[in-house]
């Protein structure tokens, strides 16, 4: 019976594979050109952020192989930057005021300062807790721990603290 089950797996070396060939294939694309609007990104270092708008124009369909004969060479992840002004530029194409793009900015900082704090507090609040964590064991060892029945109390009053 082992000697059935092993034979069943073993593949006789002079039997064929037969690999079934998996593909799959395009026949056309599609392209939609979308609106550029002001958007508010604050991983942007300087200057507007732009975004993609609700509005498109969408290409006739062509065949793959006629996209990709005419489509420019793909650009290096570098080469998808942009910079502040080529920014500006697009915004102003698309129609955009020099002071809604102020604004635009002025939200972005805004955002990015927001980012900074909140990151600045996420540090501090992780040495807080290192601290209280310390302190706790600190205690623990020398036997001055309060009982849970305290400590539980002293955690909701500083929570109704916090929320007032």
């Amino acid at each position: 019976m082992v000697e059935d089950v092993r034979s069943c797996l073993v593949r006789n070396k002079s039997e064929p594979i037969n690999h079934a060939r998996k593909s799959v294939s395009f026949d056309s694309i599609s392209v939609r050109e979308y609106d550029r609007c002001i958007d508010l990104n604050p991983a942007v270092p300087d200057g507007p952020a732009i975004g993609l708008g609700w509005q498109f124009n969408e290409a006739p369909p062509s065949l793959v192989d006629d996209f990709e004969s005419k489509h420019p060479p793909r650009r290096e992840f570098d080469g998808l930057k942009l910079d502040k002004s080529a920014r500006e530029v697009i915004l102003r194409e698309f129609g955009y005021e020099r002071a809604e793009i102020l604004k635009g900015v002025r939200k972005v900082n805004i955002a990015r300062n927001q980012r900074k704090s909140t990151l600045a507090m996420q540090e501090h609040e992780n040495l807080h807790l290192t601290v209280e964590k310390v302190k706790k064991q600190f205690k623990k060892c020398l036997g001055v721990r309060s009982s849970y029945s305290t400590e539980e109390k002293n955690l909701w009053k500083h929570a109704q603290n916090v929320h007032k």
